[in-house]
């Protein structure tokens, strides 16, 4: 993340005008696919001779942030700064964007935060719980260390469904708006991710959660559209 976000604000920075929007589905669809690899990876517990897959998987990451950095060394060059531009306060800058908000976004934020905190739990927690709750579920030995992994792992492969629904939905999702209108389509959106994370709660087949990433994964990408 530390690599991505400066990475983001740079491809913006040095892509023309009329490019911008073409940048940005580049984007979008690196950050579909990349998780998709990953995980696969992860899930498969693919790995080399002489290392575990998380060292594995860690090396691998390394060495794919040390590349996109040298190419971002060599081809994004940056012109000189001859003039010092005034300076300007940041919290002043926040302030004002908050208070020439446009209405419609001032609707809009709250839904949207809250549906943020509610993502960010499944992505933060959600291998942790099918390696505590779902596999060591019916197991003797909690400890064991091998069930939990295998948990973790196939929560990898659910996050596969997860970013595959991301990717392929988000070339529906403009054609869902035009559709039925962005109204109901935030709002459809909403019951989708709700009733997924409240079904957490009762399912304890671990192949349902194959069909809950993926509705979670359609309902990101409605709300952040």
């Amino acid at each position: 993340n530390t690599i991505q976000s400066p990475a983001r604000v740079l491809s913006s920075d040095v892509t023309p005008s009329k490019q911008q929007s073409l940048m940005a589905n580049i984007c979008q669809f690196y950050n579909g696919i990349a998780p998709i690899i990953s995980n696969i990876l992860g899930g498969k517990q693919v790995t080399v001779k002489g290392l575990e897959y998380t060292q594995f998987l860690l090396i691998i990451s390394v060495s794919i942030s040390f590349v996109a950095m040298v190419i971002c060394c060599i081809f994004a060059r940056e012109e000189p700064l001859k003039v010092k531009p005034r300076r300007i306060n940041p919290f002043k800058q926040i302030y004002l964007a908050f208070k020439k908000m446009p209405k419609p976004f001032t609707r809009v934020i709250l839904p949207f935060l809250f549906a943020n905190m509610a993502v960010y739990q499944f992505q933060i927690k959600f291998t942790d719980f099918m390696g505590k709750d779902i596999y060591q579920m019916h197991a003797n030995d909690y400890d064991d260390k091998s069930i939990y992994q295998d948990g973790v792992s196939f929560a990898m492969l659910c996050l596969v469904v997860n970013n595959a629904c991301q990717l392929v939905y988000s070339f529906i999702n403009a054609k869902t708006i035009e559709f039925i209108g962005m109204r109901w389509t935030m709002l459809a959106g909403y019951i989708i991710m709700t009733g997924s994370l409240i079904s957490f709660i009762w399912v304890k087949q671990k192949y349902v959660y194959y069909a809950l990433a993926g509705l979670i994964g359609i309902s990101q990408v409605i709300f952040t559209a």
